[in-house]
């Protein structure tokens, strides 16, 4: 009554497969785990998103124009956002001292990452206590602004876009 020896195992083939699969994984896997300026140009992003919203709610709630600043001089200071004294006319004069920056960081990411305005030129804008956007240097109405932000090689990760009549943001 003796019963079959069963050799348990892998077989060499399916040993050379396996380490076959692995290998053409990890070709394609580990570049994407080496550069991160994707990720940090779409975190960069989220938080300016959140950060411009933020200005609108505060401009609203609080009844005062809101300045917003972005400079797009890679591993420059992150976007600030001033409050203006509420008797102002135009977002340049009179500002109240005390800026804010997005949260976390106080630098872009070190991949570069940057921000281009449609219309160009347009890194500093306002909102007016209704929540609408306004060139920066006096309330005329800002057109629809457009941020693309692109990561370290200048590809765009992310595409948002502040509306003209009500300041609502969204991609």
């Amino acid at each position: 009554m003796n019963q079959p020896l069963r050799h348990r195992g892998f077989t060499l083939i399916e040993l050379v497969m396996v380490i076959v699969l692995v290998g053409v994984l990890a070709v394609f896997a580990a570049p994407r785990f080496a550069d991160n300026s994707d990720f940090d140009a779409m975190g960069y992003a989220h938080r300016l998103e959140g950060l411009i919203r933020y200005a609108q709610k505060t401009a609203i709630a609080q009844r005062q124009l809101v300045r917003v600043d972005i400079s797009n001089t890679p591993n420059a200071a992150d976007p600030t956002l001033t409050w203006a004294a509420p008797n102002v006319a135009g977002c340049t004069a009179a500002l109240v001292a005390g800026a804010m920056t997005l949260p976390s960081v106080g630098k872009r990411p070190t991949s570069a990452v940057s921000v281009i305005p449609t219309p160009a030129g347009t890194t500093s804008f306002c909102f007016d206590p209704l929540g609408r956007p306004y060139a920066n240097g006096g309330l005329v109405p800002l057109a629809q602004l457009t941020l693309n932000v692109n990561n370290a090689s200048g590809q765009v990760v992310r595409t948002f876009v502040v509306e003209a009549a009500t300041g609502y943001i969204h991609e």
